[in-house]
């Protein structure tokens, strides 16, 4: 028989392959799994030290324990693809002179006291997570040894870590000039994420550089966090010249800035054939749509990914373009008169949904917030939830109230089911609207829906006898979460809660042969009107799967 040595090399690789699942996301299980295969001889130690050097986070604690020789230190750096660290705590004469030849992904995450030994031509992405503090050498060293950057994000926030170290004085600052001048440079850049504490004038400088020669390359632009100001006058000409652009975002949950900028970035966007993902966190008025529809015949034609916000007239103005193309649309919106669910409803592709609706009050959206007051009740009408019936290639529903509580007390257990059973394919449900709907309903969802993976349904449940209730029948359910009166003293509810879920006889397969974690916890659902706060509380359950090693 031959040895393994002796096989065709296609043949050890197809076995050395099968160690582990998947490479870039290492269990401690593959870790301790792999401790073995490393003492077969050294071939198996090489591959194997391959793997599991392939990303590391903790090079810090990692090198100032070995106590290796430079040449043992330079062969496990010569592996590591993918390092995540805090750079302020890096011994840098533990590094001095090593080549981090294979790097291919380089995230900061802390203060950074230099990046120069990290920088190699095979580097494709780099992340300044925490901090942005280069020198102009140091910047202009990026563009010279890292010809083949890909990705870049420059999102820094300001992070209290007590272990870092106070990062030492800058003397060679970066200007707006020097910062334009880098992006002009690179000229394989793919993907550019942008803003946050980075102050605005190199926000500016960035843009203002892309163009002309990396912008007609570029395919992913995120600006996050970023004030008006960082917004050149011209960025609709800019944004004209990124002709092979897919993805745009405007990432933030305070963003309220001049509308008349979110006429020129609609503007310029409109007139990107290629554009597949839009995300704009600032809401978006009606006469912005007006505008760039008047100058183009049909925009966003190709459009698979959408994330609004805004008023109900402006959005719906949005989505009667011609985009059936969409799959993937959030929205969040105020509805007073609820003609939304109409208007999504002749999205006859959509496979994601997730609409919070409400009130804005401050021009700013914090998405999750309730309010108690009935006053603030707004009432889901039946032509409402029958428009989104007609999605049938729903995989994943998501419907929650902002600022309101939304409530249906029309909704029968029989219509719920009929509902739910217009998704044929559903895989995830989040509803949080408060209705009469029962527990026996859910074990029916459970029965149509037996795949489903994620099931949160945050109306209250009356829940008067568990043993009596019968047992939901979901084959791979990873979350469940659900609100509920506790009818019984709360040292005897988790037994209880355990019973009612993971009792005997269990359905093959079903959740209660999976790894689970149970959390219990008082949440603030909406509170029926004349419930008395000396009555039984309201509970929320939470159930996940978790991870077995």
């Amino acid at each position: 028989m031959a040895t393994f040595s002796q096989l065709p090399r296609e043949l050890q690789q197809n076995i050395l392959d099968h160690l582990v699942v998947d490479k870039k996301s290492l269990t401690r299980h593959d870790c301790q799994n792999l401790l073995a295969p490393m003492r077969v001889n050294s071939c198996w130690f090489n591959h194997t030290a391959d793997i599991l050097w392939n990303k590391v986070s903790n090079l810090e604690t990692t090198f100032s324990n070995m106590g290796f020789e430079q040449d043992r230190r330079q062969f496990y750096v010569s592996k590591i693809r993918t390092l995540n660290l805090h750079t302020a705590r890096i011994y840098f004469d533990l590094i001095e002179g090593l080549n981090f030849e294979s790097l291919t992904h380089l995230m900061l995450r802390g203060d950074h006291m230099g990046i120069l030994p990290f920088l190699q031509p095979n580097l494709k992405t780099i992340i300044f997570r925490a901090s942005f503090a280069l020198t102009k050498n140091e910047l202009h060293q990026m563009a010279i040894l890292c010809p083949n950057l890909h990705e870049l994000k420059i999102i820094p926030a300001n992070v209290d870590n007590h272990r870092a170290l106070t990062p030492k004085p800058n003397p060679d600052p970066i200007d707006p000039c020097t910062f334009g001048s880098f992006f002009q440079h690179c000229r394989h850049l793919r993907s550019l994420d942008i803003g946050s504490k980075l102050p605005s004038p190199l926000v500016s400088a960035a843009l203002l550089g892309l163009r002309p020669l990396a912008a007609a390359q570029l395919e992913e632009l995120i600006l996050t966090s970023i004030e008006p100001a960082a917004l050149p006058d011209d960025i609709h000409e800019i944004l004209e010249v990124c002709t092979s652009l897919r993805k745009f975002e405007i990432r933030s949950n305070y963003y309220t800035g001049d509308p008349f900028y979110m006429t020129l970035l609609l503007r310029g966007l409109a007139t990107i054939p290629g554009l597949e993902h839009l995300r704009l966190d600032h809401g978006v008025v009606e006469d912005d749509v007006e505008e760039f529809t008047k100058r183009h015949n049909a925009p966003f034609g190709n459009l698979q990914s959408l994330a609004l916000k805004g008023d109900m007239a402006s959005i719906s103005s949005f989505l009667s373009l011609s985009m059936q193309s969409l799959t993937r649309l959030q929205l969040v919106v105020d509805d007073h008169a609820h003609h939304i669910c109409p208007t999504i409803g002749r999205l006859q592709n959509l496979t994601y949904l997730n609409l919070v609706i409400g009130i804005n009050h401050r021009n700013s959206y914090w998405e999750g917030v309730r309010y108690h007051p009935q006053a603030h009740d707004w009432q889901a009408t039946l032509d409402d939830m029958q428009a989104l019936s007609t999605l049938s290639r729903l995989r994943s529903v998501n419907i929650r109230p902002i600022n309101i509580n939304l409530t249906a007390p029309w909704l029968t257990d029989d219509y719920f089911f009929t509902w739910t059973s217009s998704f044929p394919h559903l895989r995830d449900l989040e509803l949080d609207i408060e209705c009469p709907v029962s527990f026996t309903a859910i074990v029916a969802l459970s029965k149509t829906h037996a795949l489903l993976r994620k099931c949160k349904l945050l109306w209250i449940q009356e829940i008067d006898n568990w043993d009596d209730l019968p047992a939901p029948e979901f084959l791979n359910l990873q979350q469940l979460t659900l609100n509920f009166v506790a009818n019984i003293p709360q040292d005897e509810l988790r037994s209880h809660i355990y019973r009612r879920f993971f009792k005997s006889p269990r359905p093959s397969g079903s959740i209660s042969m999976t790894p689970m974690q149970l959390s219990l916890g008082s949440e603030h659902p909406y509170r029926r009107p004349g419930q008395d706060s000396d009555e039984p509380r309201v509970v929320t359950l939470g159930v996940k799967t978790v991870d077995s090693y």
